[in-house]
């Protein structure tokens, strides 16, 4: 095996290294310096990014549900984009009576849509349409979409939308048609605050996404009560409470609001965040 000198910078050889060692030696001297700084996952900028879909909705016939959202024209950044053409469908299923509302759900179905969008681009073009036949009767079906931009350019989710999927059939009679019961509740308001004004307390909040909102329930809880007590509602286009009459010898309070939809009955939304309040002696 050959040996070569090892020579220090005054120019004395203290030993001699064998050639394979020096080279392991190298090797590890360059791993070292390679293995400098923190890798992070890719983030695709907000300008490239589409922003989400709000208008996820669905009509159901005999032989499905077709389900119908607009292409986004426009990055979470505001920047115009180009035709966006694949989006991916996320779809969960539970039978009735093993839904339970309000726990995690599990989206164990996802579709790769592909929408081409055509040289004339025009208003017909900008809603996207997917026919799913694969629903049964008696079975809760849960969907949400986003969009694909590119590779690892996913947009965040869709709004939910929630159905139970019905059939009544009648012995030799014509198939019915399909009755189904909008069960989809709607986004819970937002950015609760209170102010104390001369005439009570003043509630404000903030409007969700939905565009089938037909008003808000105002609750309050006194500080010892396991449930809260509905106050009042007010309009769809109305912001804004006033509570007049505060509970009397009470000195905590909370308050929290719920938005309704325009079904008969109405679907309620969960409840805001609750908003404290005490009285300052």
């Amino acid at each position: 095996m050959s040996r070569v000198p090892f020579t220090f910078a005054g120019g004395h050889a203290l030993s001699r290294i064998s050639l394979p060692w020096l080279l392991l030696l190298g090797l590890i001297l360059l791993g070292t310096m390679a293995g400098c700084g923190k890798k992070t996952p890719l983030v695709p900028p907000l300008t490239v990014l589409p922003r989400p879909i709000m208008d996820l909705n669905y009509h159901i016939d005999q032989h499905g549900v077709i389900l119908s959202w607009s292409r986004p024209d426009l990055s979470e950044g505001g920047v115009r984009l180009d035709k966006v053409e694949e989006f991916e469908l996320l779809k969960a299923e539970y039978p009735v009576a093993d839904f339970c509302e309000g726990c995690p759900l599990t989206f164990n179905k996802a579709v790769a849509v592909r929408s081409l969008v055509p040289k004339r681009f025009g208003a017909k073009e900008s809603t996207v349409t997917y026919r799913d036949p694969d629903v049964r009767p008696g079975y809760r079906y849960l969907y949400k979409v986003r969009s694909v931009a590119g590779w690892q350019m996913i947009s965040k989710d869709s709004n939910l939308i929630s159905f139970v999927w019905q059939v009544p059939l009648v012995q030799a009679a014509p198939v019915a048609p399909v009755k189904v019961k909008d069960l989809t509740f709607p986004a819970t308001p937002r950015d609760l605050i209170k102010i104390r004004v001369d005439k009570g307390i003043k509630l404000f909040w903030s409007f969700g996404t939905d565009r089938d909102i037909a008003g808000y329930r105002i609750y309050r809880r006194l500080d010892k009560a396991p449930n809260p007590v509905l106050l009042d509602s007010v309009a769809a286009n109305t912001l804004s409470y006033l509570d007049e009459h505060l509970p009397a010898g009470e000195t905590v309070w909370y308050y929290m609001i719920t938005a309704i939809d325009r079904q008969d009955p109405p679907n309620e939304s969960p409840p805001s965040a609750e908003v404290r309040y005490e009285v300052v002696k």
